[in-house]
């Protein structure tokens, strides 16, 4: 006697509905053309916050009004002319004239700003070992003038030079300045060319 359980008539159906469901699956998926699911085709809560996974969103996957809206507002300014540094002895760039500048101020709510700035010196006549320097001075509407970054200036070989400073609310809307000393009795700078400044809207900035 054979141990095989003879097929009922609801083993069939139950086994015709199982293909079915199956198969019309498989129809859909290849039915459906690409991007032909948007927010229209789902239901509320059906796509929950756990169900993205960390890196599932690429910047590339984001509208270009997406990637400007988080960039923030861009401010810049450059040009490519020799720019003869005045005369300011001594070494704070407090009281040293402005060089170079780009305004942030706009009359709108104060913002966190990444400010950067990059140029090549070039040095004159007279003593070349004397030491100078540049930096970037926030200059506010109210309160004492603020040196951001610098960087010393010594020797006779042209330099490039990078600096970088952070913005933060409480400071407003401000002008920032690159400004160089420059020692009239023993040594010049000579020239900046090549300047370049920038200034990126940020979020949050982390106190240290």
């Amino acid at each position: 006697m054979s141990g095989r359980t003879p097929l009922s008539f609801a083993n069939v159906i139950a086994c015709l509905s199982l293909f079915v469901a199956l198969s019309g699956t498989a129809v859909a998926a290849v039915a459906l053309d690409r991007d032909s699911v948007g927010s229209r085709e789902i239901r509320d809560g059906a796509v929950r916050s756990s169900e993205l996974l960390d890196g599932g969103v690429r910047i590339g996957d984001l509208s270009s009004g997406a990637k400007g809206a988080l960039l923030g507002d861009l401010r810049t300014t450059d040009d490519e002319f020799v720019r003869f540094v005045a005369s300011c002895d001594g070494g704070d760039l407090t009281d040293c004239p402005d060089h170079f500048v780009l305004g942030l101020a706009d009359g709108g709510p104060a913002r966190n700003w990444h400010v950067q700035a990059k140029f090549q010196v070039g040095f004159g006549t007279g003593n070349t070992e004397a030491t100078n320097r540049c930096g970037l001075v926030q200059i506010r509407s109210s309160g004492p003038e603020v040196v951001l970054d610098e960087a010393q200036i010594a020797g006779d070989i042209e330099q490039t030079i990078a600096l970088s400073a952070v913005v933060k609310k409480p400071a407003g809307n401000p002008v920032i300045s690159l400004r160089c000393t420059e020692q009239s009795d023993t040594g010049d700078i000579g020239h900046t060319v090549f300047v370049r400044m920038t200034a990126l809207e940020v979020g949050k900035v982390r106190e240290t």
